[in-house]
């Protein structure tokens, strides 16, 4: 089986025209007409990763952040660009289209935490759940368990019902979620600044890691592919979260 039907299919689960313009998701190394041999996932193309899928035998790496985001002037010996076209593996990433798909970024999260869905406008990236009454706190004590993730929020004794979830960096996107209904938003990152304001605002802001709130993804995707082309090795790469918070340096 080529690669390409992979994409093919990748691209009927997270359409490629739901991309945002600043966007660069997609095929971005490789050769999409070669023998698919294996699939490996990941959140990002990292040396640890291509290593890792040479040593598999995988030569299609699925990524939900794409290897190239901005313009690369130079290519060279070391880079996870040259690195993955001397392996010969193909690189492809599945970013925004993935995050407003259905069972993407957001929806991974809404069934890990038991939410309920609400319909929303699949062309945002917003998307809008609901939750029991509770505290803001409460919440992110929930989120820190099940996504075992240091979490951060500005209005701990807030009362919400009402999510607007963006993973990764979506903390821009707070005012939008408040227009939209919600009195939350769980994001992945966000600024200080970006906390105060949205305090002053009286809007919950709670920040769960960029890795934490994306990486449960890649094993829904895994999965999807996994169903559909049985006959193909499919793995979740080894590698763990790029950074570690310490709670605490007491002791």
């Amino acid at each position: 089986m080529k690669i390409s039907e992979v994409i093919d299919y990748i691209n009927t689960i997270a359409p490629p025209e739901t991309a945002e313009e600043w966007d660069n998701s997609g095929l971005c190394v490789g050769d999409k007409n070669a023998e698919v041999t294996g699939i490996l996932f990941a959140l990002d193309v990292t040396s640890e990763v291509i290593n890792e899928a040479v040593k598999l035998g995988a030569n299609l790496i699925v990524t939900h952040h794409p290897a190239i985001f901005v313009a690369t002037k130079t290519v060279l010996s070391g880079d996870v660009i040259y690195e993955s076209a001397r392996n010969n593996l193909t690189l492809f990433s599945a970013h925004t289209p993935w995050d407003k798909a259905k069972d993407g970024t957001a929806d991974t999260l809404i069934d890990i935490l038991d939410l309920i869905p609400v319909e929303s406008d699949e062309t945002s990236l917003v998307r809008i759940a609901k939750t029991e009454p509770t505290t803001a706190e409460s919440f992110a004590k929930k989120l820190a368990k099940e996504l075992d993730a240091a979490v951060t929020v500005n209005l701990p004794n807030k009362k919400i019902g009402t999510i607007g979830i963006v993973t990764g960096g979506g903390s821009e996107f707070w005012e939008q979620a408040k227009d939209m209904g919600a009195d939350c938003l769980l994001t992945g990152e966000a600024k200080h600044h970006e906390f105060l304001i949205c305090s002053e605002s009286d809007f919950a802001l709670i920040a769960a890691g960029h890795y934490h709130t994306e990486m449960p993804s890649m094993f829904v995707l895994k999965r999807k592919l996994s169903e559909k082309f049985g006959d193909i090795p499919c793995y979740m790469t080894k590698t763990t979260a790029p950074t570690m918070t310490y709670n605490s340096m007491k002791n």
